[in-house]
């Protein structure tokens, strides 16, 4: 049967550094992606060059933005799931201490992260390329592929890592 460690004995192996850890992991992975929407953002503003879009453009970014709905979809499906998956392997762990615990929270939200950035950089790579010829400023419904960066942007700021909030995971089930 497995141990069960106390909310106070995960709260103790939370220290300052290790939160602080968790929330850099959260401020270079946002940077990224703030970084790639700035490039869109100036690009569009006229910066950069503009044509006039071809058919062969306007169906590439139809079809990418199919592509980026259904990889939203399944990013935060499988994130959710992956993320789940390895903190109950980890909580069922005979052996488990804190700090097994709380590595095994930093590799599922690692990987949950990356996953939803993954999602978030295909719909700005999609922008991107509608800005490269003037898609977008003719199709602007096209935008809407900004809405996967901003679930990804929604995802940090909702579980963006505090103390309380990892403790909060390591403590409750997983199910």
């Amino acid at each position: 049967m497995p141990v069960h460690l106390s909310r106070r004995e995960i709260e103790e192996a939370l220290d300052p550094q290790t939160v602080r850890v968790f929330q850099l992991l959260y401020v270079a992975l946002t940077a990224g992606v703030l970084i790639v929407l700035g490039m869109v953002l100036v690009r569009h503003l006229g910066l950069g060059p503009e044509g006039k879009p071809t058919a062969g453009s306007v169906s590439l970014i139809r079809t990418l933005s199919g592509v980026n709905g259904l990889g939203v979809l399944l990013a935060y499906g499988l994130g959710q799931i992956f993320f789940r998956r390895n903190i109950r392997a980890a909580q069922s762990e005979p052996d488990k201490n804190a700090s097994s615990l709380i590595e095994a929270l930093r590799s599922a939200i690692v990987l949950r992260l990356a996953i939803a950035e993954g999602s978030a950089l295909l719909g700005l790579a999609v922008c991107f390329l509608g800005t490269a010829d003037g898609t977008l400023r003719e199709f602007p419904d096209y935008w809407w592929n900004l809405l996967s960066p901003a679930a990804f942007l929604a995802l940090v700021i909702f579980t963006f890592p505090t103390r309380s909030k990892l403790a909060d995971v390591l403590t409750r089930p997983a199910d």
